[in-house]
């Protein structure tokens, strides 16, 4: 068995807002509360409540970790330099971290 890597980015495809999520990996708790809550933050950004689960096309995973999949070495360097404040890094995308099951706002995204 692989070992996991400690960080995963989510990329969360929708036609709008741009997410991105950092969690621990594997994800804590169950995969249902964290898409509900997701579902939430994307209504508050959009200042709406129509918004839902069915709205999102696909969440791609990307991890930090060279053994796993979804190790893309130069997007992960982008993510973490994103995620450190470097503002040219993904700039159109919404950042949370995902601790104790809750998401964090780290950056808003740019128009």
């Amino acid at each position: 068995m692989r070992k996991s890597s400690r960080i995963h980015y989510l990329l969360v495809v929708t036609t709008e807002p741009f997410i991105i999520v950092r969690t621990p990996y594997p994800i804590p708790g169950k995969w249902r509360e964290f898409c509900s809550k997701m579902v939430m933050i994307m209504n508050f950004q959009m200042n709406t409540t129509k918004f839902k689960m069915s709205d999102i096309s696909s969440i791609e995973g990307f991890n930090t970790n060279e053994k796993e999949d979804g190790y893309e070495p130069n997007f992960i360097k982008r993510l973490e330099g994103a995620f450190l404040g470097e503002e040219d890094k993904v700039p159109r995308f919404w950042l949370y971290d995902w601790k104790d099951g809750e998401f964090t706002l780290i950056r808003k995204g740019k128009e």
